[in-house]
């Protein structure tokens, strides 16, 4: 992996609410088209590291660095545009809207539609509204939730919530570069975790960079190259799988003997 570049790097990361320290020190490499896992005991600060790169929080010292631009301190909306995406925990779509308007939204979000249609004309409007939609469309047949794309997200399942979701964040433009997922099996049995993980496996093939926070550990193992574990806050070990499961520090804090 060392041949490719560093699409993001993370250097001496430290976040703080009031006097508890979330993050210390922590320093991240993610090279392009790499697929990467956050893991750890729950309060270690996974999320809070998803949270400043995505621009949510600011960090009190350190940088954070995205393909060649320094994007600490940036607003979530410039991150966005950057080519970061990401998912959360809970799914966030728009509930009382369609499957297929939750796509469109995402897809239309950078067009100013009035200062379009007033100084471009009508149908220039109206293609850029069919060719939404058949991107739409495409992202749904992706996640294989085109034939419900007229049900409304709120009455959709759990794990098509997921994939809502994930296609919400695929349709965002620019395209993403880096794909950011937060606990994405969470609440899912092992079929539905099977079936997400596939269109995840597609992305990665497709070349996306991917970082993971995950807590089924025999599927982080199985998908990463990398793995980053933290442990109140700190980095406790960043190394490839197999370093990773043999590492007696991980094993006594998070793993278990089970596990090793």
């Amino acid at each position: 992996m060392t041949d490719k570049k560093s699409l993001l790097q993370i250097n001496s990361l430290t976040k703080r609410f009031g006097g508890l320290t979330a993050l210390k020190n922590v320093a991240l490499s993610v090279h392009e088209g790499s697929f990467r896992s956050i893991i750890g005991p729950n309060g270690a600060g996974k999320t809070t590291v998803f949270n400043v790169i995505s621009g949510l929080y600011l960090p009190e010292e350190g940088e954070i660095w995205f393909d060649g631009q320094k994007i600490s301190g940036t607003s979530p909306a410039a991150i966005a545009k950057l080519g970061i995406a990401r998912t959360f925990q809970h799914p966030r779509n728009f509930h009382d809207m369609t499957v297929l308007d939750n796509i469109l939204i995402s897809i239309c979000s950078k067009i100013q539609y009035h200062f379009l249609g007033i100084g471009l004309g009508i149908p220039f409007l109206n293609k850029i509204v069919k060719d939404g939609e058949e991107k739409a469309r495409e992202l749904l047949d992706f996640v294989n939730l085109d034939g419900k794309r007229f049900s409304y997200a709120n009455t959709l399942s759990y794990a098509d919530q997921r994939k809502l979701e994930l296609a919400r964040v695929l349709a965002l433009e620019p395209k993403p570069k880096l794909l950011l997922l937060d606990e994405p099996t969470s609440g899912l049995n092992e079929e539905e975790t099977k079936r997400f993980m596939e269109l995840v496996y597609k992305l990665r093939q497709d070349g996306l960079t991917i970082i993971m926070i995950e807590h089924r550990i025999s599927l982080v193992l199985d998908v990463s190259d990398e793995i980053l574990v933290l442990n109140f806050g700190e980095v406790l070990a960043d190394d490839v799988p197999k370093m990773v499961r043999n590492n007696q520090k991980v094993i006594d804090a998070y793993l278990g003997p089970q596990i090793a």
